[in-house]
């Protein structure tokens, strides 16, 4: 069985970019000294029964449904394993932004509206960047996205599916278990030599002005050059999400050290997102209120737990916050989603 490592995670100052915020002097008030932080838990983790990394033979069916008592959701396996659903029972909210499948695919696409709906994994960067541990350019949010995905085990209110290629194969399990669903992941490596990584989970919600932010457990955050605590910045608060045609757009990022979470909340319920911080040390967080792309913008928001506070590999490794994968290593982290009634949503 392959090994699972414990990788070490640093941070330290930058000096431009869109995670400068972070680590730069004046504005934000970070400290300028070098940290360290763990990474992962150096046990095996249940995250696939069985051996998922044997080829598996299963019917020829790219969509899949879980369903719970209080959601439903639909996986296209052939695009990337994207989650194209996620539906509450009790409000009967759509939180995935929807929209007709992305005609390209390629090595060479650029990743724009057409293109950002529904849930995708971003591996091994987002933006595209040259990475030569990888043999030269990474495609635009990375290789799993729009790709066809295995199953590996499928039932009722669970669904484990992986991606092999390039001498890599991610895997990820997702689990419903009445409110809450559990997505743990996987990457294992069986190429010649180490290769370093981000990750970040890319899920584009729907949502609506009445809706509100909540953030908790990151610290100071920064984006478009600013450091700024949450949801204080420049001349707005971004707490409560914009109109369609407000013509705002932010990516912004935060490390989160220990437990966190993130919750969009609203008349018709909300969505929280939980993770530890040891596993996933930061949170990505894209606000377009009819800001991007210019062609058509869109009116979306997407919470991004992430391994990086980067956009891309070329930045994280210059943060210093690169995860390298050994061959023959695998390394393991999960995120919790929960359905939030109305009430309850408001509350927090």
């Amino acid at each position: 069985m392959a090994s699972f490592s414990r990788a070490r995670f640093w941070s330290y100052p930058r000096s431009s970019g869109v995670a400068s915020g972070l680590s730069r002097g004046g504005d934000d008030d970070a400290t300028s000294s070098r940290r360290t932080y763990k990474a992962f838990a150096s046990v095996e983790p249940a995250v696939f029964q069985g051996d998922w990394s044997a080829d598996v033979t299963v019917a020829d069916v790219s969509i899949q449904t879980l369903s719970s008592d209080r959601m439903t959701l639909t996986v296209d396996l052939d695009l990337g394993a994207r989650v194209t659903e996620l539906i509450d029972h009790a409000t009967g909210r759509q939180w995935l932004l929807t929209g007709p499948r992305p005609g390209d695919t390629s090595e060479t696409v650029i990743y724009r509206g057409a293109a950002s709906r529904g849930w995708d994994e971003c591996f091994p960067t987002v933006l595209p960047c040259s990475a030569p541990e990888w043999g030269g350019r990474l495609r635009d949010h990375g290789m799993l996205w729009g790709r066809p995905w295995r199953m590996v085990a499928a039932g009722p209110q669970l669904l484990q599916a992986c991606y092999t290629g390039e001498g890599i194969r991610f895997g990820r399990r997702l689990e419903l278990s009445g409110d809450a669903l559990t997505a743990s992941y996987t990457v294992a490596s069986t190429r010649a030599a180490p290769v370093p990584y981000m990750w970040s989970q890319h899920c584009v919600l729907r949502v609506a002005v009445t809706d509100r932010i909540t953030l908790s457990g990151q610290e100071r955050m920064a984006g478009d050059g600013k450091g700024f605590d949450w949801p204080d910045y420049p001349a707005r608060d971004l707490s409560r999400v914009g109109p369609e045609d407000e013509g705002f757009v932010l990516k912004s990022y935060a490390l989160t050290r220990s437990s966190a979470f993130a919750q969009v909340s609203g008349p018709k319920g909300g969505l929280r997102f939980d993770w530890d911080g040891a596993d996933v040390p930061a949170l990505g967080l894209w606000l377009d209120y009819g800001g991007w792309p210019e062609e058509a913008p869109l009116h979306q928001l997407a919470i991004e737990p992430t391994t990086a506070a980067a956009d891309d590999l070329s930045e994280a490794m210059t943060l210093g916050q690169e995860r390298w994968l050994a061959p023959g290593d695998t390394h393991a982290w999960s995120v919790r989603l929960t359905l939030l009634d109305p009430e309850e949503g408001l509350a927090r």
